[in-house]
């Protein structure tokens, strides 16, 4: 309850992590801010979020591509 604010932004977060992030509100409305812009989140997921979390932010997901060598869920958008 300490935290005021809360980034997750520019990762691999996806519908299924959506649904836990919904199921477990509770443990982030207290926070200002939950940054999950910049993830794999698909629209249904960004609505689910919206309604449970006012506090979230979910601007600029990322498209899912296919490749086949690799699983874009495994790749942050951003890294070192």
């Amino acid at each position: 309850p300490q935290l005021r604010t809360v980034s997750l932004a520019h990762g691999t977060l996806t519908a299924s992590g959506a649904r836990e992030l919904v199921r477990r509100a509770r443990a982030f409305v207290h926070l200002e801010r939950l940054d999950l812009s910049g993830n794999l989140l698909d629209a249904a997921s960004v609505d689910a979020i919206r309604r449970a979390l006012p506090n979230a932010v979910t601007t600029g997901q990322r498209e899912r591509w296919d490749d086949e060598d690799a699983d874009p869920s495994y790749y942050v958008e951003v890294a070192e």
